[in-house]
């Protein structure tokens, strides 16, 4: 069964496989497809790389001929771009102001090869330690924090997807300025 999707700049490679009921050797070719996709006619080793120019759907023929008889396998080819997944850049814990509020500004902690900021999805949500407010709402640029006079410290999960299904996360440490054993290195990339 050959491979149905191909990435830009990307080797392709797919064996053909045929057998002769005589024992007789066989002979590859590529009967229809890309110009450029290539078969070695001996071991029906299919080889191509695709360009951006090659984006879309192939049909593609390869055939196995045994010098009297001739079989064909027909598939579809797919060629997509390379999906990179967004990254999440490595912070340090974020300090809360005097009065227990902060802002995260998403936008400048992002980065993705193949998506803008904008394409990007948030999430947001505190996994551990006291009660924190997140303010996050899809499409915003930063994220708002609030808390309590009584806080002291919560762990936040950062996560970011792009439209392809790729994602990062990171874990962040929150804290007040004035907290004696925040030293600030508290961010956990679990990409």
């Amino acid at each position: 069964t050959p491979t149905v999707e191909a990435s830009v700049d990307s080797l392709y490679l797919y064996s053909v496989r045929a057998s002769d009921a005589d024992g007789d050797t066989l002979v590859y070719t590529v009967i229809s497809g890309p110009q450029d996709m290539r078969i070695n006619p001996l071991n029906g080793l299919v080889a191509w790389l695709p360009s951006r120019e090659d984006m879309g759907a192939h049909e593609i023929v390869v055939g196995a001929y045994d010098g009297q008889l001739n079989d064909t396998q027909r598939f579809l080819l797919t060629v997509r771009t390379q999906s990179f997944p967004p990254k999440i850049a490595a912070i340090k814990g974020l300090a809360l102001d005097a009065d227990g509020s902060a802002v995260l500004e998403l936008a400048a902690l992002s980065s993705d090869a193949d998506h803008s900021f904008g394409e990007l999805v948030w999430s947001i949500e505190k996994t551990a330690g006291d009660p924190v407010d997140i303010r996050y709402n899809a499409g915003d640029t930063r994220a708002l924090f609030s808390t309590s006079s009584t806080f002291l410290q919560a762990q936040v999960r950062l996560r970011v997807s792009d439209p392809d299904g790729n994602s990062s996360e990171r874990l962040l440490r929150l804290a007040r300025r004035e907290s004696s054993d925040f030293n600030g290195d508290a961010s956990v990339d679990l990409s």
